[in-house]
């Protein structure tokens, strides 16, 4: 069985989403989730190695690796653990740290992270058209959480 990889995970501009709804969505089953991706794609085939390597007793030759989103994810951990106060960028309660936007929308933003959590970076004012650019993000976020 080949494995679809779904148009957002191609990396395409969210964008297109609003440019041309139609044709990003057409080849996509609204049935088979993001997840779903992930567990007969990446999933499937990280369980297999680990089961090679197991019954190998050894990691040589191995076609494991741990990619950007892992290493992003170990380096934030060591931050809490270590209170290093570095910066990263994070998905958090705005709080108006981006000031025209909604105080209540989750937001990617820079933070500084420790061992006491995330403390944003206030950004300020976005111009006007990244605004409406998230400000549509959010609506289709808040429609389908409503559709679910």
């Amino acid at each position: 069985m080949a494995i679809r990889t779904p148009v957002l995970a191609r990396g395409s501009s969210q964008l297109q989403y609003y440019l041309t709804p139609d044709d990003m969505v057409k080849e996509d089953d609204i049935t088979f989730t993001r997840g779903d991706y992930v567990m007969q794609g990446r999933e499937k085939c990280i369980y297999e190695e680990c089961r090679r390597v197991i019954a190998q007793k050894s990691a040589k030759d191995s076609s494991l690796h741990a990619g950007v989103h892992c290493n992003y994810i170990v380096d934030i951990a060591y931050a809490i653990i270590h209170n290093t106060h570095e910066r990263f960028t994070v998905n958090m309660m705005n709080h108006g740290a981006i000031s025209n936007f909604d105080v209540n929308a989750v937001v990617e933003i820079p933070a500084y992270i420790g061992s006491h959590g995330a403390e944003t970076i206030n950004v300020g004012e976005i111009p006007t058209f990244q605004k409406v650019l998230m400000e549509m993000q959010k609506a289709y976020e808040k429609k389908t959480v409503e559709v679910i």
